[in-house]
């Protein structure tokens, strides 16, 4: 890898217009965030495009079946639960504490994460040896056991679960981004550079970073995707959100027992899942090969 001043050297429009033209003819991102869009857009505009209260039950139209069957009801599309609640409408109002707990895990670890991470890999001495360490301890501990002892001491709700995931995810992010700097300085071309006389703080700007671009971008998959993951196996273990929680896990936990009487209760769910955690890997691989070919 090398410092790539062409792009950089070029105006604002053109690499505005470069960027456009690279990711319009990048398939994988086209979907990715145009799907992470549609959720964005639900999540927020929920209130105005559901049919239904979130909340409200019809004791007349418990289990209905899709709208495509012979059964089923066009005002409930994707039929009902056992208390008739609308299910198109408990999966657009699950978006929020599903995937938008997911969005704010991703950020917060990220952030705090790629910090440290950068900071401890170009830092040397006792401060950086202090910070590794610190976190090397949390790596030692399975996550899954982590998640438990704290989900357990704090008591099974959503914001329970999503604590514990920030201070599981937290300690893979600093050590992931810390050996990406710390491999990335190693470098020939960084060493040559820093012998004409460049200052860390140049070469962390205009070489590293551009440099570890990917794997930043990696770790934000991985961060955001164990998020939704972790939120949505809490909440159907019922180790998450509570009923009648409209989370997509949840939901599952909600209709366990109805799984080959009323398949589509679980089914539903569970496509939602699958969509938003391929959005964003397909978001994140075709961004990841975007900035690669940059590099």
């Amino acid at each position: 890898m090398y410092i790539n001043t062409n792009y950089q050297n070029k105006p604002l429009v053109k690499r505005m217009q470069q960027l456009w033209h690279d990711v319009h003819r990048n398939i994988n991102i086209i979907i990715g965030f145009y799907g992470i869009l549609m959720l964005v857009i639900l999540m927020i505009a929920n209130d105005l495009l559901i049919s239904f209260p979130k909340d409200l039950t019809h004791f007349t139209t418990p289990l209905l079946p899709p709208a495509w069957s012979d059964q089923g009801n066009i005002a409930y599309f994707l039929g009902t639960d056992d208390r008739g609640r609308d299910i198109l409408t408990r999966l657009i109002c699950g978006i929020l504490p599903s995937f938008g707990s997911s969005i704010l895990v991703m950020v917060i670890v990220s952030s705090i994460g790629c910090f440290f991470g950068i900071i401890s890999g170009i830092k040397h001495g006792l401060p950086a040896a202090l910070l590794t360490h610190i976190f090397d301890i949390f790596l030692v501990i399975p996550s899954l056991l982590i998640l438990l002892a704290i989900v357990t001491f704090i008591g099974p709700s959503l914001y329970a679960v999503i604590i514990a995931i920030l201070l599981v995810l937290l300690p893979q992010t600093v050590r992931t981004i810390q050996h990406a700097v710390h491999n990335e300085l190693e470098k020939e071309y960084v060493t040559s550079i820093r012998l004409e006389g460049a200052s860390t703080w140049y070469i962390l700007k205009y070489a590293v970073l551009p440099n570890i671009t990917p794997n930043i971008i990696s770790v934000c998959r991985q961060n955001w995707t164990a998020g939704l993951i972790y939120i949505t196996t809490f909440g159907f273990l019922g180790l998450g959100a509570q009923p009648p929680s409209n989370e997509w896990g949840c939901i599952l936990y909600d209709a366990l027992d109805m799984m080959y009487s009323s398949p589509w209760v679980v089914i539903f769910p569970g496509i939602a899942i699958l969509l938003a955690v391929l959005f964003i890997h397909l978001l994140a691989n075709g961004m990841q090969q975007l900035f690669s070919r940059q590099g």
